[in-house]
């Protein structure tokens, strides 16, 4: 009895728990392809702003500089993203990331260094319009986990990043920041493709433009399929499932 009750119980649990709103694997995957780049740079800045004899006080302020710059300008982009749509801010920001990163990895000096530093800090609003576009798609029942959801993007780009750049690092120094640039520019690119407009007052302008890509309706929870969503959700799973997170995790670390 004990056993047979056991299933129903989990059966209900997990039919209970609502299933991924459409549009949440791109937002995400945008996030975590984001701070993958991001945990590429950091770590080894300091030791590549040596090599053009950088003071550890100048290390620091450039360290410093993404982080001012994103200060001073994503609540800019917030009030923007409210104005035209999250998409548009979303891919600037993904753009900006790309030319950054290349700036950064093409510097011959100090001064170019910063001005890469402060172009990805400026347009470093994925992370804040990524969390205003969840609000968007969530019910008030489903923000806290799908923003911690979210926030689980964070880890895949403080792994995935700091390993990707120690293996670009082989290649020579300015590798990583270009192997960075790469993935924040092939992200941009896949986000004009699959990134829904999710701001109510924006989304219907998008659908009559055609500019809702296929996948995201009624049904569908992110562009990959039901994978991610369901084991996400605790709904689903299998091997099948199993199998397009272990790839949509795959193409998030390579």
């Amino acid at each position: 009895m004990s056993r047979a009750s056991g299933p129903r119980r989990e059966g209900r649990r997990q039919a209970s728990r609502p299933p991924l709103p459409p549009g949440f694997g791109a937002l995400w995957s945008c996030v975590a392809l984001d701070l993958v780049g991001f945990g590429i740079v950091l770590p080894l800045l300091p030791l590549y702003a040596e090599k053009f004899g950088a003071t550890p006080t100048v290390n620091g302020l450039l360290v410093a500089s993404f982080s001012i710059a994103q200060l001073a300008l994503a609540p800019a982009w917030g009030r923007l993203s409210d104005r035209i749509g999250r998409k548009p801010i979303l891919l600037v920001s993904l753009a900006g990331t790309a030319v950054g990163s290349l700036v950064t990895g093409l510097a011959g000096g100090v001064v170019v260094l910063f001005v890469g530093r402060l172009i990805d800090g400026a347009s470093g609003a994925s992370v804040s319009v990524a969390q205003a576009a969840v609000t968007d798609v969530a019910g008030p029942g489903q923000r806290a986990r799908l923003l911690g959801l979210l926030g689980a993007a964070f880890g895949v780009g403080f792994i995935g990043g700091p390993a990707l750049g120690a293996l670009a690092a082989l290649a020579g120094r300015r590798a990583p920041f270009l192997v960075a640039a790469a993935v924040a520019g092939a992200n941009a690119l896949w986000a004009v493709r699959r990134l829904p407009e999710t701001h109510p007052d924006h989304q219907r302008t998008e659908r009559s433009r055609g500019g809702v890509p296929e996948g995201f309706g009624p049904g569908m929870d992110e562009p990959f399929g039901p994978g991610l969503a369901d084991v996400t959700s605790g709904s689903g799973g299998g091997p099948r499932s199993s199998g397009r997170v272990g790839a949509f995790v795959a193409i998030a670390f390579l």
